[in-house]
């Protein structure tokens, strides 16, 4: 039996294959780890629901060699819970038949001081064999509740996903709660409602006072505060740690050369950091303005549009 000197976390991450570099880049933003695998462990503990990609979350109790050991273990433990529910956590497809995991499970609960709730559980209790070790723990799933801002009341064809969002969110303030963002050319508030869902400290800005207006609305449909605000990116005064930017284009904006070196330059006054989005090699112009371009990927905008690309650059 190993016994966890620390609390460790392992995570589960899925994304579709458009999504690949950009789950990697919030991965490394959020753990600094590379990760090669869907699968990893580590000591920072971070809420699945604010990644787009982290499906669940154990937080190792036990570890051991076999399931046998993994077993007397929690029988020793004497672990004492109402309400509820073990559940095997599939992390590939050479894991155990169904009937060997509901066998495994019920094993678990036998040993487990309470009663057992399989409907809307309390706590939900994890097993799960992973690269020749037993690992037994609190489970957290993501809900997808975040997916309901799909359905806000205004929405442009030319923002960002809602997936693509979130990352970008994660991207930007490596979860650090403590960190002031802005999202200076906020459009409908996309950013916006990933980020004060996830509880970021983040105000928005638009030129557009129509399309702030539109974000401010829904901001408010979904209950969360209305800080959007109509105005230029060159007229902030306020530092903040770190800014988002998706450089504007589309029906409600013109975008020339002239106007991106300002957003871009602006950007450097009112940040320290900076992630930049856009659909154009705008890498040249981000160098010019003085920036250090540290980290970049390239995101595809979904399987029917694969020629539809935007590219991220994570600046400093």
């Amino acid at each position: 039996m190993n016994e966890i000197s620390s609390t460790q976390y392992l995570y589960q991450v899925k994304h579709k294959a458009h999504e690949h570099d950009l789950c990697k880049l919030e991965i490394k933003s959020l753990f600094n780890i590379n990760a090669k695998e869907q699968v990893f462990i580590t000591i920072k503990k971070v809420d699945p629901a604010i990644s787009p990609f982290i499906t669940l979350r154990l937080i190792i109790l036990h570890k051991a060699n076999s399931f046998s050991d993994l077993l007397t273990t929690i029988k020793n433990a004497k672990y004492n819970y109402h309400d509820f529910k073990v559940e095997y956590v599939v992390l590939s497809t050479l894991c155990p038949s169904y009937h060997s995991r509901k066998s495994y499970c019920k094993q678990i609960g036998l040993h487990i001081i309470g009663y057992p709730k399989f409907t809307e559980p309390d706590i939900v209790l994890g097993i799960t064999e992973y690269q020749g070790s037993w690992y037994f723990g609190v489970l957290n799933q993501d809900k997808g509740v975040w997916r309901h801002h799909k359905h806000k009341p205004y929405n442009y064809s030319a923002s960002l996903n809602i997936t693509t969002a979130k990352a970008l969110v994660n991207i930007a303030s490596e979860a650090d709660f403590s960190k002031k963002l802005i999202d200076p050319c906020c459009g409908i508030g996309t950013v916006l409602l990933e980020a004060l869902f996830a509880g970021y400290n983040i105000v928005g800005r638009d030129i557009n006072y129509l399309v702030a207006k539109h974000a401010n609305v829904n901001l408010k449909y979904f209950n969360y505060p209305q800080v959007v605000s109509c105005g230029d990116i060159k007229d902030i005064t306020e530092l903040y740690d770190v800014a988002i930017i998706d450089m504007p284009y589309g029906l409600y904006y013109y975008s020339d050369n002239e106007t991106k070196l300002t957003i871009i330059n602006s950007a450097k006054k009112i940040a320290k950091k900076v992630v930049f989005v856009h659909c154009e090699d705008i890498s040249a112009t981000i160098l010019k303005a003085g920036f250090e371009i540290i980290d970049t990927c390239v995101i595809g905008k979904g399987v029917k549009n694969r020629s539809f690309s935007r590219s991220v650059w994570v600046c400093q």
